[in-house]
């Protein structure tokens, strides 16, 4: 539209950060924030909802479920009376990785994350 209309202002809303990272930021118009100076399309989906949109927290739909998984295996760990040996500690790191890596959706911290998994594991 606005190739075919260049001289035509549009005046458009939305909730969608797919929307905000697809304009330029002389073309956004924050009403929340009016002095921001983000640039949109320089930021992942994430910080647009946190950092533009101003969502306090972000999760995936299976976010609860992954958190309530973590509390048992913190809390079952926490029944060994203090006595943890390095597996223990090895388990749950790679535990919480795995969550991690589920939870992301920024694919470089993911490959990060597999990465220093596959590498731990090697050894």
């Amino acid at each position: 539209l606005k190739r075919a209309f260049p001289k035509i202002q549009f005046i458009v809303t939305t909730h969608s950060p797919f929307i905000i990272q697809s304009v330029k930021d002389e073309e956004l118009i924050n009403l929340d924030n009016r002095d921001s100076t983000v640039n949109p399309t320089d930021l992942p989906l994430n910080k647009i909802a946190t950092e533009v949109m101003n969502i306090k927290e972000i999760k995936s739909d299976d976010f609860k479920k992954r958190f309530e998984l973590a509390s048992k295996a913190f809390q079952n760990l926490a029944q060994t009376n203090g006595e943890l040996h390095l597996n223990d500690y090895l388990n749950m790191s790679k535990y919480v990785n795995n969550l991690l890596v589920g939870e992301t959706n920024d694919p470089v911290y993911k490959a990060f994350l597999l990465a220093k998994q596959n590498s731990s594991e090697a050894h």
